[in-house]
């Protein structure tokens, strides 16, 4: 798009769990979604762990730069636990501003560690 392509990698997570638990961690079959404007892009699920690695790259066409009128800023990152029968369990989300990133055309990748909150499963 006129703003650009914005490359996303999810690289991994560590110690997840559900904050109500107690656990320090938990055996989770973990996939990510991570939302920009209005697309939903997700990774596949790695089983069995509490801390996933991924390496997945999503490419997103931006409407215009980030920091300028009409651009999208927000971005959310949730991570869940995929399960055989029911919804899946919610183990937290992470937003994220692109306009705090500075980021300029042709920039160098910024690696990011993103906390993740609101883990609403015990």
């Amino acid at each position: 798009g006129p703003g650009g392509l914005l490359c996303l990698t999810v690289v991994q997570a560590r110690e997840l769990r559900y904050a109500a638990s107690g656990q320090k961690q938990a055996v989770v079959d973990a996939y990510v979604e991570v939302r920009v404007g209005q697309e939903v892009f997700r990774t596949p699920c790695v089983h069995a762990t509490p801390a996933p690695a991924w390496n997945w790259d999503f490419d997103v066409r931006l409407p215009a730069p980030p920091g300028s009128p009409g651009a999208l800023d927000a971005v959310t990152v949730r991570v869940l636990d995929a399960r055989a029968l029911g919804d899946p369990g919610f183990l937290g989300e992470a937003p994220l501003s692109l306009a705090s990133l500075d980021l300029t055309p042709n920039s160098p990748p910024v690696n990011l560690w993103l906390p993740l909150k609101g883990s609403r499963l015990g």
